[in-house]
């Protein structure tokens, strides 16, 4: 239930990205954020549990962040 909720909010943050697609600094930092506050939420529930599953959805965020930003 809880990696459904993750990849969910993923997606959808995905597609506010793609509508502000033009502002890739501040597209970067507001993914960053967001992921390190899901992670600060889900730590203290599952503990060391969802740090890899975090940093393979920051990852590829930011990857697909820059290629939004090459596309745009």
């Amino acid at each position: 239930m809880f990696y459904a909720v993750l990849l969910l909010v993923f997606l959808v943050s995905l597609v506010a990205q793609w509508l502000f697609r033009e502002y890739f600094e501040f597209s970067l930092c507001l993914y960053s954020v967001e992921i390190l506050f899901i992670g600060v939420l889900s730590w203290y529930g599952f503990g060391s549990l969802v740090f890899l599953p975090l940093v393979g959805l920051w990852l590829a965020g930011t990857g697909i962040i820059f290629m939004m930003h090459r596309l745009a």
